[in-house]
């Protein structure tokens, strides 16, 4: 298990020995491509800071990662989110559990798993279907007073493209520029400056990032909103399941 992290939002490939798929309950069923290996995203703390309020969204998301091995074979991980803001500003990923994979001598999947950022409460919640058991930890104080990420990477950006309406939002584009490009890698992203959220990001990466443990490099990120939703959240989803033992850690 390693951490890639990726502009400000953080990506973790799992890799999970399984049984039974856990049930799902999101309103869809995401459409995963034949052949991809399964693996856990999230878009971290910073994501919840500052707190936007009155603006409530549900996204289903798509992460892949495209990895090419040493022999020139090109191996995809897949991931397939949903990700809810209320008009409190809480936000909340829920990993969809993903089929089963058949790799190598062993059976793969993502389970299905939630991350609550509550910056109401100052807390961080975490539980999943399979240990029924929820960890409850204080949001540190450094995140909620760190830079304004957004507004640095959008100050930044080396090439401004026009605005586009995506999923009924006005998205704006940044592209990277020819000298950005050589410093390793090259990105186009759109963002709603209402929601304040990334709608789709694409990061290549000529020179590669290797990944030592697994023999891989990083050839290609992506990340898209695939539908968006600006009602209010069910609240109900907010909450773990009844009868889920809390924990609280440090």
């Amino acid at each position: 298990m390693r951490w890639a992290c990726i502009r400000h939002y953080c990506l973790l490939s799992v890799v999970v020995l399984s049984g039974l798929l856990q049930t799902l309950t999101a309103q869809t069923t995401p459409d995963w491509k034949p052949g991809t290996l399964p693996m856990g995203a999230r878009m971290g703390l910073g994501a919840a800071f500052p707190v936007v309020k009155g603006q409530p969204y549900t996204a289903e998301i798509l992460y892949q990662q495209t990895y090419t091995l040493r022999d020139g074979t090109k191996r995809l991980y897949e991931a397939h989110n949903i990700v809810r803001r209320d008009s409190q500003g809480r936000l909340l990923n829920e990993d969809l559990p993903s089929p089963v994979v058949k790799f190598g001598d062993s059976e793969l999947s993502g389970e299905h798993g939630f991350e609550l950022d509550d910056p109401i409460r100052m807390i961080f919640m975490q539980w999943n279907d399979s240990s029924q058991s929820v960890l409850v930890s204080a949001i540190p104080e450094y995140v909620h007073k760190q830079n304004d990420l957004w507004t640095i990477s959008t100050l930044s950006c080396p090439v401004t493209l026009r605005e586009h309406v995506l999923h009924g939002v006005i998205a704006e584009g940044c592209r990277s520029g020819p000298t950005t490009a050589e410093r390793g890698r090259a990105f186009e992203t759109w963002r709603s400056k209402k929601l304040r959220i990334e709608l789709l990001t694409i990061t290549n990466y000529p020179d590669g990032t290797d990944d030592e443990i697994r023999g891989l490099t990083l050839t290609e990120s992506r990340m898209e909103v695939t539908r968006l939703d600006l009602g209010e959240p069910d609240q109900t989803h907010f909450e773990p399941p009844p009868g889920y033992k809390q924990k609280m850690v440090r």
